[in-house]
C-alpha cells in the first residue's frame, strides 16, 4: 500500500471520528431524509472497515492477488458506489420537498452496474511511483470502469435534480449542495485524470456527510434551547413529509392551561421543566417526536389504530404528574384529524393549528376529537389570501377611501363625515369587508401601515378639495386598537397634518373602547399628546360589549359614538319598551356630561325624529348616505351644504 493511498484512509477516519462526535449529540427528528443519512453513516461504517482490509490487501510485501482478495476489493467497490448513490437518494429526498420532477431511472441504472461490478473483470497491479510517493497500485477491469461511469451519472443526476429547484434554496442551501456537487467532481476527474487508488472517495465521502449534516441535519437550529423539545422548524419539515405520504395526518394537542400561571408565579425556568417533562412522556408514549409549538401547547403526530389508545395513555400520564409546590398543572388533550389531500404544505398545517387554537377559543377544549376538514381549510386559506391581498394593497396603493356623510341636527347641514377604508381588489375574492379584512389586519401587523395610508390620505384629501370651505367642521378616522397604543403615533400623526397644513382641530380620532381595555396607560399618554396639539376624540361602536361608563368621563372623549345595537332594537317588530329606556337614559346622561353623541345606524325617518328628540348631535345612517367616493361626496356636500 503506497502513503499516499495510507493518507487518504487516515484522513477519512479522522474526518469521520469528527463527524460522528457531532453526530451523536444531536436528536433524530425521524423524517424520510434523516433516514437516509442513518443509512449512508452505516454504509460510511461498512466502507471504512473495507477500506483498512484492502491496505492491508495491498500493503502485503508479497504481490499476488488471491481470489478472496479480489472479492473483497470487488464488494468495497460495490460498496462505495452504493455509497454515493445514497448520498443521490438524499439530495432527491430534499429536492422533493419543493417538486417532485425528479430523475426516476438512477435504481435501475444503478441496479444494472452492481451487476457489472459483480462479474465483471478485476484486477490491480503496482507501480513505482517517485521516492515521495511509494509505491501506488492502479486498479484494472470492467468493474473500475463501470463504477467510475455510473458514480458520475448519478452525480450529474444529483446536480440535475438540484438546478430543478435552484430558486426553492436559501443560501445556505444552495452553497452546500453545490460544493458537495463539486468536491464529488473534483475527486472523480482526479482519479481519472491521475489513475489512483479509490480510497480517495472515501474521505471525500465524509465531506460531503459532513456539509449536508451541518446544513440539513444538524438538529441544534429545529430544537427549542428552553426545553431541549422540536420547535417549530422541526414541526415544519416532519409535517412536510407528512402530507407528501400520508392521506390523514391525526395530531394530537396537549394543552397546559395553567402554564402561564406558572410562568408568572414560579418563574420560566420551572415552566420549561414541566413542558420538557411532558414532551419527553409523549415521545416515550407515542415512539413519535413530540413539538412545542407556543408557551402552553404541544403536539404529536400518530397513526390511526393508534391514536385511541395513545390519548388514552398521555390522559393518564399527564393527568397527576405535574405540580409545582403544592400547585396542580392541568392539562387538556385533543385530537385534530385533517386530510392531507386538501393540503399543500406545512404552513397550511400550523396556520389551520392556529387558527383552532386562537380562534376556536373555549369551544376547542369542548371537546376531545376535532376534525378539521376542508371547510376550514378553504376558511384558512382565505384568510392568507386577505393577508396577500393586502399586503399587494400596502405597496401598491390598493386601498380607495370611502366618505359617509354624517348629519348635524342643529345647523341641519352636513358638516362632518366618516372616512371609511375599501380595498380596490375585487377579483380575486370579490368584494372584502372591512369587518373582515380588518381583524386580519390586526392579527397579522398590517394594521398600522395600513392605518398611516388612510391618514394620508385623508389629509390630502382635504388639503385638495378645501373641505374646511364646505361647510366640513371636521373628519372621523379610525384608529385600530393596536395603533391607537403606538408610542410613535402621535408625532406620526402631527408629521402628516404638517405637510398637508391640516388645523389639527379637523381630525377626529375614533377609538374603539378594546383599546382602552389592551393599555389605557399608553392609550391617554398618546390621546393627551393629540389634544394638546388640536386633535379631537370619539369613543367608537359604544354599546358593544367593552362599554364602561366611566371610562367616559376618565379618558377625555369630546364625542360618543353610539352603536347601531342600541338603537336597533327600539324599532320594528321587534321593539319594547326596555330598549327605549335604555336609549334615552345614555344619551340624557352623555349630554349631561357635556359631550357630543354621535348616533350610528340611522336607516328611516322615525330613528332620525326620536334621536333628535333626544337632543343627539350628530346623525349618521343609510337614511342620509352610504359611504360615497370622494367625488360622490363632494358633489353631496355641495348640494346639500347650501
Amino acid at each position: 500500500m503506497s502513503i499516499f493511498t495510507a493518507s487518504h484512509a487516515l484522513m477519512a477516519i479522522l474526518y469521520y471520528i469528527v463527524f460522528l462526535l457531532l453526530f451523536l449529540n444531536s436528536r433524530n427528528l425521524g423524517i424520510r431524509s434523516s433516514k437516509i443519512f442513518h443509512s449512508i453513516i452505516h454504509i460510511t461504517n461498512v466502507t471504512l472497515i473495507l477500506n483498512v482490509l484492502t491496505s492491508f490487501i495491498f500493503y502485503r510485501k508479497d504481490h499476488t492477488i488471491s481470489t478472496i482478495e479480489v472479492l473483497l476489493v470487488r464488494i468495497y467497490i460495490i460498496v462505495l458506489v452504493w455509497g454515493i448513490y445514497m448520498h443521490l437518494c438524499y439530495i432527491k429526498n430534499l429536492c422533493e420537498r419543493w417538486t417532485t420532477h425528479c430523475i426516476k431511472i438512477d435504481l435501475p441504472l444503478q441496479i444494472i452496474a452492481t451487476i457489472i461490478m459483480a462479474f465483471g473483470s478485476l484486477s490491480w497491479i503496482y507501480v513505482k511511483g517517485s521516492s515521495n510517493i511509494g509505491e501506488t497500485v492502479n486498479i484494472i477491469g470492467t468493474t473500475v470502469v463501470t463504477a467510475y461511469t455510473v458514480s458520475a451519472i448519478q452525480i450529474v443526476f444529483g446536480i440535475i435534480n438540484v438546478r430543478l429547484v435552484w430558486k426553492h434554496l436559501d443560501k445556505k442551501e444552495k452553497f452546500s449542495l453545490r460544493l458537495g456537487c463539486i468536491i464529488w467532481l473534483i475527486c472523480l476527474s482526479t482519479q481519472l485524470i491521475f489513475d489512483v487508488y479509490l480510497d480517495m472517495l472515501c474521505t471525500v465521502f465524509v465531506m460531503t456527510m459532513f456539509i449536508y449534516f451541518h446544513t440539513f441535519e444538524n438538529t441544534s437550529m429545529i430544537t427549542d434551547t428552553d426545553t431541549d423539545l422540536f420547535n417549530r422548524n422541526a414541526f415544519s419539515k416532519y409535517l412536510n413529509e407528512q402530507i407528501r405520504y400520508d392521506k390523514n395526518l391525526y395530531i394530537i394537542n396537549v394543552y397546559f392551561g395553567g402554564i402561564s400561571y406558572v410562568r408568572s408565579q414560579f418563574g420560566d425556568d420551572e415552566a420549561d421543566r414541566i413542558l420538557s417533562r411532558a414532551g419527553n412522556i409523549i415521545e416515550r408514549l407515542s415512539n413519535n417526536p413530540a413539538f412545542i409549538i407556543n408557551h402552553s401547547n404541544l403536539i404529536c403526530i400518530t397513526d390511526y389504530d393508534k391514536k385511541d389508545a395513545l390519548i388514552d395513555k398521555l390522559k393518564l400520564s399527564l393527568r397527576d404528574d405535574f405540580t409545582v409546590q403544592n400547585t396542580n398543572i392541568q392539562s387538556e388533550l385533543h385530537l385534530l384529524t385533517m386530510d392531507a389531500a386538501h393540503l399543500n404544505h406545512a404552513d397550511e398545517v400550523n396556520d389551520l393549528i392556529d387558527y383552532i387554537i386562537e380562534e376556536c377559543g373555549k369551544n376547542l377544549y369542548s371537546e376531545t376529537v376535532i376534525n378539521i376538514g376542508s371547510e376550514i381549510i378553504e376558511k384558512q386559506r382565505r384568510v392568507q389570501t386577505i393577508i396577500s391581498i393586502l399586503q399587494n394593497a400596502i405597496i401598491n396603493d390598493g386601498f380607495n377611501i370611502l366618505y359617509q356623510p354624517i348629519y348635524n341636527t342643529k345647523t341641519h347641514t352636513f358638516s362632518s363625515a366618516e372616512a371609511l377604508i375599501r380595498i380596490k381588489d375585487t377579483e380575486t375574492l370579490g368584494f372584502i369587508s372591512p369587518e373582515e379584512f380588518i381583524p386580519i389586519a390586526e392579527k397579522y401587523g398590517l394594521i398600522s401601515q395600513i392605518g398611516y395610508i388612510v391618514f394620508n390620505k385623508v389629509c390630502a384629501f382635504a388639503k385638495t378639495e378645501q373641505l374646511n370651505c364646505k361647510g366640513v367642521d371636521y373628519i372621523e378616522i379610525n384608529l385600530s386598537a393596536l395603533q391607537s397604543i403606538d408610542t410613535k403615533l402621535p408625532r406620526q400623526l402631527i408629521d402628516i397634518m404638517y405637510v398637508y397644513q391640516i388645523d389639527p382641530s379637523f381630525i377626529n380620532l375614533e377609538v374603539t373602547e378594546t383599546a382602552t381595555v389592551n393599555s389605557e396607560k399608553q392609550l391617554v399618554e398618546n390621546m393627551t399628546t393629540l389634544k394638546e396639539a388640536g386633535c379631537t376624540f370619539s369613543m367608537d361602536d359604544f354599546g358593544t360589549g367593552y362599554s364602561n361608563l366611566s371610562q367616559i368621563a376618565s379618558m377625555g372623549y369630546d364625542i360618543i359614538k353610539l352603536d347601531k345595537s342600541l338603537l336597533w332594537p327600539c324599532f320594528g317588530d321587534y321593539s319594547n319598551e326596555k330598549s327605549k329606556v335604555i336609549l334615552k337614559n345614555i344619551i340624557t346622561m352623555i349630554l349631561e356630561l357635556g359631550i357630543h353623541i354621535v348616533a350610528e345606524g340611522v336607516e328611516t325617518k322615525e330613528q332620525a325624529d326620536l334621536l333628535t328628540s333626544l337632543g343627539v348631535h350628530y346623525l349618521q345612517g343609510y337614511y342620509y348616505s352610504r359611504p360615497i367616493s370622494q367625488g360622490d361626496y363632494i358633489k353631496y356636500i355641495e348640494i346639500n351644504n347650501r
